[in-house]
């Protein structure tokens, strides 16, 4: 039967056709953290701050995003790749707008912190969905486009921030982002695939979130 389902699957999201929608998801995090870069210097004189200050975002972005892919991951094994994608990009979404009425250097941190988070969701779908669906060379395909596609954002993404800085303000950065998380959205809703159904008739366990963080306790320890 997992057989059955996994042909399906495969024959309405084609690796060719998936690969690059997927590869869309994955560049919003790394364009999530370079965008922004050049507007730094003007964002501290808006908040009346030091630069050093506003650089703090950045780190704690990153913090963000690397706790949004390790709790992402096992939830959306148990409650479906579709939905948990869509979540944190809905929460990448209203965090990105909200940046952009901030006032104050803290509301910044906690806002970059949680809208990284919520990237980390979108992030680890796109893999997990790739070793769901796809084996051998399909996989190696998607997974070397994401890789290029990881490599390109950081190196185009200062240009766009630059010149949306130059037309426009700091603000308008983040609210290029929410756009693009917004059109994520609609990707994942209308042409990614929900692997949940094929994950349950292959046998995996369900895990709960407490069970994950005792997993991950064994680990570190």
């Amino acid at each position: 039967m997992y057989k059955r389902y996994l042909s399906v699957y495969k024959k309405h999201y084609p690796a060719k056709r998936l690969a690059p929608l997927l590869a869309l998801i994955v560049a919003l995090s790394p364009f999530a953290i370079d965008t922004y870069l050049p507007a730094i210097p003007t964002m501290a004189q808006f908040f009346q701050v030091n630069i050093q200050l506003v650089e703090l975002s950045i780190p704690l972005y990153l913090i963000g995003f690397a706790l949004g892919q390790i709790i992402g991951g096992p939830i959306s094994d148990n409650y479906g790749r579709k939905w948990i994608g869509i979540f944190g990009l809905s929460l990448f979404f209203s965090t990105s707008f909200l940046i952009t009425f901030t006032d104050n250097v803290t509301q910044l941190w906690v806002l970059r912190f949680v809208q990284a988070f919520g990237g980390g969701f979108g992030l680890v779908i796109c893999s997990a969905i790739v070793r769901d669906l796809y084996d051998g060379k399909d996989a190696a395909k998607i997974f070397t486009l994401i890789g290029f596609i990881m490599m390109i954002a950081p190196l185009i993404a200062p240009a766009i921030g630059s010149i949306f800085l130059y037309y426009f303000n700091w603000q308008a950065i983040f609210s290029l982002l929410a756009i693009y998380a917004f059109l994520q959205i609609i990707i994942i809703f209308f042409f990614i695939p929900d692997t949940k159904k094929l994950r349950k008739v292959a046998g995996y366990p369900h895990l709960n979130l407490l069970q994950v963080l005792r997993n991950y306790k064994r680990i570190i320890a």
